[in-house]
């Protein structure tokens, strides 16, 4: 009796873009110089109606790979989606005894059924793309295209390429979305797409959209990601500076002057005192006066409002007040806040790596 060992019961065909093309194999016995062997399958409706004959074949053709070993073998394209039952007839003929006989398989069921499937939008095939790319993609339904929107984990996408490359599908599609390739090396590449839909407890997978692409460039990403890091630090504002007005009572041997010493914009601003070889200086944003020149042992480094400096010479100077004299920005090309000083950090370090990926790539070429 001949056995159907494929389909096998319960296998489900997804129909996707175009109806799937379902193997038939029966395994019989090989035929001999004086018996021969023909084997058909017959494909049934639902309801039990005939659909259509498939003849089988042990010669080596039609998708057999060995000739007369048993086992036929032919492929079958239904008309349209639903249930089908497949049932084998042997007919035996003997040419010496002129005899004909016929035995008939187990019945088969197996079902086709109508699931979504992928379509690339961008880019287009045979196209030119670079190391990093996105694939755009669309899942449709039926043979008039139209836009299939999954629900909730329904649909899970498949994607892979030859020669292999670094690939990221979402894990819930939706009706268009994204899929992320990084490609090792330039060269061409063979695309594969494919949706998978969950029908009664199985994955049942649509026949995969596939494309060449032609990957000559390194992608420039992190250049342009460093570059805009590089036009945010300098769009940055700079450090806000308050600018004070120092006022000062220096007793001399002569006598007795009031100095004041007031802010020019970021510059320093420094008052001499020649006859005790000292300079005082106003930093920008600071509530002190600094102690330059020859510093003796007991001369301090500084001097803040309030305090009293005596010098060589006879010479005291009395730091009476120190008042807000207005405020200043640093200009935005200068590395003053700690924003813009780790906004050039991150944009060094991009650009690092967009040399190192470039070598890498172009050494692979």
């Amino acid at each position: 009796m001949p056995e159907i060992i494929s389909p096998r019961h319960g296998d489900v065909y997804a129909w996707g873009r175009v109806a799937p093309t379902i193997r038939i194999e029966v395994r019989a016995a090989p035929s001999s110089a004086t018996v021969r062997h023909y084997v058909t399958a017959n494909v049934f409706a639902q309801d039990g109606r005939l659909i259509d004959r498939v003849p089988l074949y042990d010669d080596g053709t039609h998708n057999d790979t060995v000739t007369n070993d048993g086992t036929f073998i032919s492929t079958y394209i239904p008309s349209e989606p639903g249930i089908f039952q497949v049932k084998a007839r042997l007919e035996q003929q003997d040419t010496l005894l002129r005899s004909r006989s016929e035995k008939w398989s187990d019945t088969v069921t197996f079902s086709v059924e109508q699931v979504p499937y992928v379509q690339i939008v961008w880019p287009k095939p045979n196209s030119r793309v670079t190391s990093h790319s996105k694939l755009s993609c669309m899942l449709l339904f039926g043979s008039e295209k139209r836009t299939y929107a999954p629900t909730r984990d329904e649909v899970r996408v498949r994607c892979w390429s030859e020669p292999a490359a670094s690939i990221v599908v979402p894990e819930k599609p939706s009706s268009e979305f994204s899929v992320r390739i990084e490609f090792p090396r330039p060269g061409k590449y063979q695309l594969f797409v494919s949706a998978q839909t969950l029908r009664n407890g199985r994955w049942i997978e649509s026949e995969p959209y596939n494309m060449w692409v032609n990957v000559t460039t390194v992608s420039w990403r992190w250049l342009y990601l460093s570059a805009l890091l590089l036009l945010v630090a300098l769009l940055v504002p700079g450090k806000k500076v308050t600018l004070y007005r120092h006022e000062l009572r220096i007793v001399t041997p002569n006598g007795e002057q009031k100095v004041e010493i007031k802010p020019n914009k970021l510059a320093s601003v420094s008052y001499d005192i020649p006859g005790a070889k000292i300079q005082l200086v106003a930093q920008p944003g600071q509530l002190l006066l600094n102690v330059a020149g020859g510093h003796g042992e007991h001369i301090p480094d500084t001097v803040k409002e309030g305090e009293t400096l005596s010098l060589p010479g006879g010479y005291k100077v009395y730091y009476t007040s120190c008042r807000i004299a207005g405020s200043i920005r640093v200009p935005r090309y200068k590395i003053s806040t700690r924003l813009k000083r780790n906004l050039i950090i991150a944009s060094a370090v991009l650009l690092i790596i967009q040399i190192w990926t470039y070598w890498h790539f172009t050494r692979l070429t």
